[in-house]
């Protein structure tokens, strides 16, 4: 279920990538903790004529479910985030280490090898900018629920210090680029 609310819950940005419609999530995530109040406001033990009935432990069972749904679809939300910063750090970190290579006049395999990280930097240019503000909001809405993500480390920093400076440094692999370039 979660699959198929994913696929359908889905914005193409400008460059062809698909993100989370926080929207969407956000409205699935209302229903359920709307149903989970609603569960925790039914009155146990109920008085049916004579009978008596306990309905504790499903409602205990039901609270379990709508918190499992809940999780299910933050979790989504914070795997993303945290996936894509990731693989952000990884890839400035080649980026890095890649264009750091001295290229010898007479060495072809070298020169090769920085250009291609080159030519990666500038196909992730457009597609990286525009990350920033949807990984923004997706913490803010996680943060929002509850979900703290600060204790996440992406490299040597927290997340929250990591999204915070992520645009700069993001700039500067783009310049350091062009300047090897």
């Amino acid at each position: 279920m979660i699959a198929e609310f994913v696929e359908g819950a889905a914005v193409l940005t400008p460059t062809g990538q698909s993100l989370p419609d926080l929207n969407k999530f956000m409205e699935k995530l209302r229903v359920y903790r709307g149903k989970q109040t609603e569960i925790e406001a039914l009155q146990t033990p109920q008085d049916i004529g004579w009978l008596r009935v306990s309905a504790q432990p499903i409602k205990q069972a039901l609270c379990t479910y709508t918190n499992k749904w809940i999780f299910a679809f933050t979790s989504y939300l914070s795997n993303h985030v945290v996936d894509k910063l990731t693989g952000l750090h990884e890839f400035m970190e080649t980026t890095k280490r890649g264009l750091g290579e001295d290229v010898g006049e007479d060495d072809a395999e070298a020169l090769k090898r920085v250009m291609s990280n080159i030519r990666d930097v500038r196909m992730r240019m457009e597609p990286t900018r525009e990350l920033f503000k949807p990984l923004q909001n997706a913490r803010k809405v996680l943060k929002d629920l509850g979900i703290a993500m600060d204790n996440i480390e992406i490299g040597d920093d927290s997340l929250a210090d990591f999204m915070d400076m992520v645009p700069s440094t993001w700039d500067a692999t783009v310049n350091d680029t062009f300047i090897k370039k």
